[in-house]
């Protein structure tokens, strides 16, 4: 980083009298012809500078030119560039005789500066420790361990925004942690659809009836103290994903109980987890036609050969399928 300083802006450059800032803004030159035009003003360059004293750099106006180095992994990136003017050092809380012009005051001048920074950037955060509270603005390990406060174990494949809609959903899902309200509310704020809990109470009268216990427990287990959440694909789209959302019905559900995760194909599976209006739908009957003078009737079976029950998908007949 180089800098210069001027009190008038106005400067002689290639034989000509030009204001600096036209000269910079010229369209009929190029960057290199500019730094040439240039050249004779600017300071020895500060090389990686976090924090530097600008020696000699006095006037009304200042001008920054700064050359970056990049590779084809690493993008150099200024988040902020923050000038003092007048520049402060401690040097005005020492006493008056500290401050008196002599050989000696510029060198303590540049010796406090150390100090300086370092009170300047503490300084600095407890001015902005507010944001350091608030979600909208922190991201990363910060946003993270503000949902630690709130009992979320926010992981590092959480993304942000994920965790902020947690975090801002977080007191209404606490009024209803444990509870069935609590659990849809969660995953709703999570993937963006509500799920669908099925739990023992809702198919207990099913199980009592003996030629459906079978299937009832097949589909959601014979413990009365485990509860069914149905899901969408797309709720989901990767196991990491799947694996986040079991910890967060794990953190939801009440202590004491299971929770199963189902996830729903677009499809139709008989004695399975078919749903008419989630992931079923039914048709008026037709007659099924093979062709201009094929068909079959109404009353026609199909039985499947395997006994794995699924329609819609790899039904091929006389192979995996037959007809009566």
């Amino acid at each position: 980083m180089r800098y210069f300083a001027d009190d008038t802006g106005v400067r002689t450059i290639e034989g000509n009298l030009w204001r600096i800032d036209e000269w910079i803004a010229r369209t009929d030159l190029g960057p290199s012809d500019k730094l040439r035009g240039l050249r004779e003003l600017w300071s020895e360059p500060v090389v990686n500078p976090a924090d530097a004293l600008f020696f000699g750099a006095k006037g009304r106006y200042l001008w920054l030119l700064i050359e970056w180095i990049g590779s084809e992994r690493s993008t150099p990136a200024l988040d902020r560039l923050r000038v003092y003017f007048p520049r402060q050092t401690l040097l005005s809380y020492l006493p008056a005789v500290y401050q008196q012009e002599s050989g000696g005051r510029g060198f303590l001048e540049r010796y406090l500066a150390l100090f300086g920074t370092l009170f300047d950037e503490l300084e600095e955060r407890i001015d902005g420790m507010a944001r350091q509270f608030d979600r909208e603005t922190v991201g990363g390990g910060q946003l993270r361990w503000l949902a630690s406060w709130l009992g979320l174990d926010a992981n590092e494949y959480w993304s942000d925004d994920a965790i902020r809609r947690l975090i801002r959903a977080a007191p209404e899902m606490y009024r209803y942690r444990g509870t069935r309200r609590g659990i849809e509310r969660a995953i709703e704020t999570m993937t963006g659809m509500k799920p669908i809990i099925v739990e023992p109470a809702q198919y207990k009268a099913l199980r009592e009836r003996g030629d459906w216990r079978a299937v009832v427990d097949r589909l959601y287990g014979d413990d009365p103290f485990t509860f069914s959440v149905l899901l969408h694909p797309d709720q989901a789209r990767s196991d990491m994903e799947k694996v986040l959302l079991r910890q967060l019905v794990d953190d939801m559900k009440p202590a004491h109980t299971e929770a199963k995760l189902e996830w729903l194909q677009p499809w139709m599976y008989l004695d399975l987890h078919t749903y008419l209006g989630v992931n079923t739908v039914l048709a008026e009957p037709s007659i099924f036609t093979l062709g201009m003078d094929r068909s079959m009737p109404n009353d026609t079976l199909i039985v499947d050969a395997n006994m794995n029950r699924r329609l819609d998908a790899h039904m091929r007949l006389g192979m995996d399928s037959e007809m009566e």
